[in-house]
């Protein structure tokens, strides 16, 4: 039954993608403003990120399954109200906007619910299928959802969306009812776990340390690299639709591909593979795309960093699967959510503001030096990492022929 909820929250979340699509393509309609749009996605995403350390004490406070039932109840409130709404007085810019900040706040919930309940579902050895399996469904809608919406945009309502969202969400809400609780003894350090007590217990771990440190700094940078990817596109291939179309759909493959195959088990240290996949993708995925003067070429690179990606990710995941205690988890979960990914947003709504004020989207020159500027960034915290990761063996392998020993 955990998978039959994996597919309804898919289809759900494929739903959200393209009414989001949706929205901000009438934001654009009616303002004309890139900024505007790029709001859009800041609201889109920022209240999941930054409410993530909450969402996780509250998954562990009440329980991982009862805050799922309480986030498909809130969707499926908040889905009925739209329907009703923008049937009576159409889609007015504050109410998209008032839409996705609260669809924003429930999803933090209950993204972390979901993550932190498959260890408690599923053996630890299915644990990399489990993840595997969540991830390639998310990764085929965040990508599929854009394709489809552009090609359906013309000839289908927004309404006619909506309405499977409020069926999709109550029959979530009825398959919740078969996920087992599981009854965590809590300590006593973690029933007033803060935001201090999270950063010490990462600090005092150093694979935890080392992780969320290269992971700020990798999304950081991504979000400026990614804000500026559209536009260079636009820019060097035109037609926006064919070529949205065909570097989606390079995209879409290659995460596909990699999620498939971050499933297998590699007999390399975690930290080393993510060292290691994230040079290769900054490599391909942003040095070299700025020398690719094909649409297909280039959106071959960028399958290529969309396949390596989901392996690093894979590997990060199960570090902090086995580096953190069920009764914390929720709160270390949304510690490293909020910490890792509380730059992205706000570098993304910056850079797309900075694009429209000054027109940097129409330097070739500058783009290019941005996706190399972001390229070798992107290398230097990978070496860091991988050199991070190689002394922490070699200190461990010291310590214990030094126990030996004695």
């Amino acid at each position: 039954m955990l998978y039959l909820f994996f597919l309804g929250e898919s289809i759900l979340a494929l739903l959200n993608v393209m009414i989001s699509f949706y929205f901000s393509i009438k934001i654009f309609e009616s303002t004309n403003s890139a900024s505007l749009m790029a709001l859009s996605v800041f609201f889109s995403i920022a209240p999941n990120i930054y409410l993530s350390f909450f969402s996780g004490r509250a998954v562990d406070f009440y329980g991982k399954v009862k805050t799922i039932k309480i986030c498909a109840l809130l969707y499926f409130s908040i889905y009925l109200i739209l329907y009703f709404y923008v049937d009576n007085y159409g889609y007015e810019i504050i109410t998209i906007f008032l839409f996705l900040a609260i669809r924003s706040i429930v999803s933090s919930f209950n993204d972390m619910a979901i993550i932190t309940i498959i260890p408690e579902q599923v053996p630890k050895e299915n644990l990399r299928v489990a993840y595997g399996i969540q991830d390639f469904l998310n990764k085929g809608v965040s990508i599929l959802g854009p394709i489809l919406s552009g090609v359906i945009y013309s000839y289908v309502k927004v309404d006619n969306i909506i309405l499977p969202m409020i069926v999709i969400s109550f029959l979530i809400f009825m398959i919740s009812f078969s996920l087992k609780e599981v009854k965590i003894v809590k300590d006593n350090i973690f029933e007033d776990i803060s935001l201090n007590l999270c950063r010490k217990i990462v600090n005092q771990t150093p694979e935890l340390r080392g992780s969320l440190c290269f992971f700020c700094l990798f999304n950081l940078v991504n979000g400026v690299s990614s804000a500026f990817l559209v536009s260079y596109a636009f820019l060097m291939f035109g037609n926006f639709s064919y070529t949205l179309s065909i570097y989606n759909s390079f995209m879409a493959v290659g995460a596909l591909i990699g999620t498939l195959f971050s499933i297998r088990k590699i007999n390399i240290d975690p930290l080393l593979l993510i060292g290691i996949s994230t040079i290769i993708c900054a490599l391909f995925g942003r040095i070299v795309i700025g020398f690719a003067y094909d649409i297909f070429l280039f959106s071959i690179f960028l399958a290529l960093r969309a396949a390596l990606i989901p392996i690093g990710n894979m590997a990060n995941q199960i570090v902090w699967v086995d580096k953190t205690e069920r009764s914390s988890r929720g709160s270390l979960f949304g510690y490293r959510r909020l910490i890792a990914q509380g730059f992205y947003p706000i570098s993304i709504v910056l850079c797309a503001m900075l694009i429209n004020i000054y027109q940097l989207d129409s330097s070739e020159n500058f783009l290019n030096s941005m996706f190399i500027i972001t390229g070798f960034f992107e290398i230097i915290i990978s070496i860091l990492l991988i050199a991070f990761s190689v002394r922490l063996k070699r200190v461990r392998c010291k310590y214990l022929s030094i126990s030996n020993l004695s």
